[in-house]
């Protein structure tokens, strides 16, 4: 079995309809809607403002995405979990999204898979 690894990311840029485009780094990118999310958890109502919304950025290492004005912070196992649940991924290097059941930071592929996360 393949090393555990936590993903992370490479780059983040905020979209209108308040989607974030996600790019890890094996190569995986995600549209990811978080309208609803937005809307129902009070910790994240802040960034129904566009403008705020618009200052996403990758935390130190990729490990999150966050609003630094708003103190407002994304882990990137959560993020990418969240997107694979969704099914919102339109490019994948050379497979298709790991759909197992994962827990929160860790997740299993076949050993030297296409979507094993490497520091």
């Amino acid at each position: 079995m393949a090393s555990m690894k936590c993903p992370r990311l490479q780059a983040v840029q905020a979209h209108p309809g308040f989607t974030l485009k996600l790019t890890f780094v094996n190569g995986q990118v995600f549209d990811l809607d978080l309208n609803d999310d937005i809307k129902h958890y009070p910790g994240l109502k802040p960034l129904h403002d566009v403008e705020a919304f618009a200052n996403a950025a990758i935390g130190v290492d990729g490990w999150t995405v966050e609003w630094s004005d708003l103190d407002i912070q994304i882990g990137a196992d959560t993020l990418y979990l969240d997107a694979l649940e969704r099914g919102t991924t339109y490019l994948v290097t050379s497979a298709v999204a790991h759909q197992a059941p994962l827990t929160r930071c860790r997740w299993a592929t076949a050993a030297n898979g296409p979507n094993t996360f490497e520091r």
